[in-house]
């Protein structure tokens, strides 16, 4: 077979995997649209009977109408920001004055728990006695029931249980060890909101203490847990991390465990800020809603199930001038928070528009407006924060429609907040990226991009380094793989530096083999709690007292290793070409200070972004991990290739390169 033909057959393979890859992430991602499946009324059944839940009477029913508060990320620090504990003293002090919900949900990371200097973790007793005095503080507790569960930054370097000040100072730690499930009551409704605890244990430090996992003896808990759950009438899973980021033994999916269920959860924040909205619906029925974080954003949400129909709304602190505004559509619902198992045909028979309204000041008016007609009061019902408006919903049976609240206080200030709805179930597309995020498996995925990534590194240098062979053997002549790879021709030049690089030995086996290494060998040894060591491999992490640790985001980490490394043997093929040049046309002169500061500088950057991952390993795992082969022996492979083996090379080094390529 000619080189010509094989090179084909292998842009076809890459063809073919590039285009199965994206189908795949079309069906994951992009095409599923959920529609939700109304209960059908039997035709037998008068309309009385069929719009009952609805009646008139009913609207002025409270008891049928129940909110919760849930709010994710709290991250307080004594050395960061301090007005996030301050700020949510306000908020707590407001949800248990004014809003008064069936329950506060805290979905995890209640502290930083990192130094000072932002690398280094482990758990400090005095950011968990800030956490207590902010419930004190707020009187929160005696107000409404208050749920928590702990985050990974709450079990950062959490080795044993003496070490876990979630238990001791967290509301629900001290009587729940892991998962545990509430059982609630309003009116004729019950509710059993199950708290999952993903974390791992031991807990490590950080940045290798990222994903949840539940164990095989730990899914023995929580199987039973969520059938019990499950047994009220409403149910909500609450837990920190989303399910994208949790591992389950025994080849089970959370989301199998999860099906046709509220999923709420916090983690990722909003996505470094580049997306806000973050939920997500799977096929199953499992809608999962992630939260903003209060640490840099203030974010809270209320959750409503009105007459049995589930709403929610998200909500940014801001105190103005001391008011505290939060106006929440429960009637018509937010399209984004359809459930299967619903019966929404009712909503077509409803009589109002029903909107919460919680202020710390007196409202003088609510106005609602309904697409682009014009503002109508609403009517408080009796002494309560719910607010009504009499509506046609026949006018609004199809397609999504807007819907803006104004609340006019007795101070004088205006608050306004635009909402969408539906009747018929159509939807707002959910945003791409939040699908991305949670409707992946991060951990599978991960390994999935090292593994292609580092073959890929390995089977390109060994792939080209044999056709060179083949080349010098066959006396092709100077000057053909440029005929030949006709599919590179736009990086022709590109591969003439690898190809140099490696038909060098010197050059070619350290940057092979270190690839290989990688894959197979041990990382460094890190203290990854303050009372143990690891030797951290990429599949895993071995205690030295024997026990192992699943991989976490070593894959991840061992990736953007392989990234540099990769950048390092461009930057080195450079080099080697530069240096063939030179000799080539004894080339006596030196460079310029600026063309030597050109050709160099790719190979700072690296060798910049070396030294900064060093220090990482420093305050994250101690001085023992940059004694490693990923710390100072990398640094040590990169400065012998680049500064001593590559300005070393001569003419008889590049003989025979040379009967390939001309320079």
């Amino acid at each position: 077979m000619s080189p010509q033909t094989s090179c084909q057959i292998i842009c076809l393979l890459i063809v073919a995997f590039v285009c199965l890859q994206c189908h795949w992430l079309w069906r994951s991602w992009v095409s599923p649209h959920f529609q939700p499946s109304y209960v059908q009324v039997k035709k037998e059944s008068s309309m009385a009977d069929q719009a009952g839940s609805w009646s008139t009477e009913d609207w002025d029913d409270m008891g049928d109408l129940t909110w919760f508060v849930q709010v994710s990320d709290l991250h307080i620090s004594q050395f960061k920001d301090l007005s996030r504990g301050s700020d949510l003293i306000e908020l707590f002090k407001f949800v248990g004055q004014d809003v008064n919900p069936l329950a506060v949900l805290v979905t995890g990371d209640l502290t930083d728990a990192k130094e000072a200097d932002h690398q280094g973790s482990r758990q400090f007793v005095e950011e968990w006695q800030m956490y207590r005095h902010i419930l004190n503080a707020s009187d929160i507790i005696s107000k409404t029931t208050y749920l928590d569960i702990r985050g990974n930054h709450d079990n950062f370097d959490v080795a044993k249980k003496d070490d876990d000040l979630y238990q001791k100072y967290s509301e629900q730690g001290r009587r729940h060890q892991h998962s545990y499930v509430k059982h609630l009551r309003h009116g004729h409704q019950t509710f059993g909101i199950m708290a999952l605890d993903a974390s791992p244990h031991p807990g490590l430090k950080r940045p290798f203490n990222f994903f949840g996992t539940i164990t095989s003896q730990e899914l023995e808990v929580v199987r039973p847990l969520m059938r019990e759950a499950r047994r009220n009438e409403h149910t909500l899973f609450m837990g920190h991390y989303p399910t994208s980021s949790i591992t389950v033994q025994d080849n089970v999916l959370i989301r199998d465990l999860l099906v046709n269920s509220v999923y709420l959860c916090g983690h990722y924040h909003t996505a470094i800020n580049y997306n806000r909205e973050m939920f997500s619906r799977f096929p199953s029925g499992l809608l999962e809603l992630e939260m903003g974080d209060w640490k840099d954003n203030r974010r809270f949400r209320i959750l409503t199930f009105d007459h049995g129909h589930f709403s929610f709304s998200d909500f940014t602190y801001e105190s103005n001038g001391g008011a505290i505004v939060a106006a929440v559509l429960t009637n018509p619902k937010n399209p984004y928070a359809w459930l299967e198992h619903e019966r929404n045909g009712d909503l077509k028979h409803s009589q109002f528009v029903r909107v919460l309204v919680f202020s710390n000041e007196p409202i003088a008016e609510v106005m609602i407006k309904l697409d682009r007609g014009s503002f109508q009061s609403a009517h408080k019902v009796g002494s309560s924060s719910l607010w009504k408006m009499r509506w046609d919903p026949k006018l609004f049976t199809s397609g999504i429609h807007s819907l803006k609240i104004q609340v006019l206080l007795s101070s004088g200030l205006i608050y306004e907040r635009d909402e969408v709805f539906s009747l018929d179930g159509s939807q707002p597309q959910f945003s791409l990226l939040a699908r991305i995020i949670l409707m992946n498996d991060w951990l599978p995925f991960s390994q999935i991009v090292f593994t292609l990534s580092a073959l890929s590194v390995m089977i390109s240098l060994v792939a080209i380094r044999l056709v060179h062979h083949v080349w010098c053997t066959q006396e092709v002549g100077r000057c053909r793989p440029a005929q030949y790879f006709i599919c590179l021709r736009p990086c022709v030049h590109w591969l003439q530096r690898v190809w140099t690089l490696t038909s060098i030995d010197a050059l070619f086996w350290p940057l092979t083999l270190s690839v290989l290494y990688i894959c197979v060998g041990p990382l460094t040894l890190a203290q990854v709690m303050s009372s143990a060591q690891a030797v951290i491999f990429v599949w895993g992490m071995l205690l030295l007292d024997g026990t192992y640790l699943p991989p976490d985001t070593v894959y991840i980490y061992a990736f953007l290793t392989l990234v540099v490394h990769m950048a390092f043997i461009n930057s080195a093929a450079n080099a080697v070409h530069r240096r063939r040049v030179n000799l080539s046309r004894h080339d006596k002169d030196a460079d310029s200070m600026l063309v030597f500061i050109w050709h160099h500088s790719g190979f700072a950057l690296i060798a910049l972004l070396v030294l900064v991952n060093l220090h990482s390993l420093r305050t994250t795992y101690g001085t023992m991990a940059i004694f490693s082969p990923i710390g100072l022996g990398r640094l040590g492979l990169y400065v012998w290739i680049y500064c001593m083996k590559i300005p070393s090379l001569q003419n008889h080094h590049l003989r025979e390169v040379s009967r390939v390529w001309s320079t």
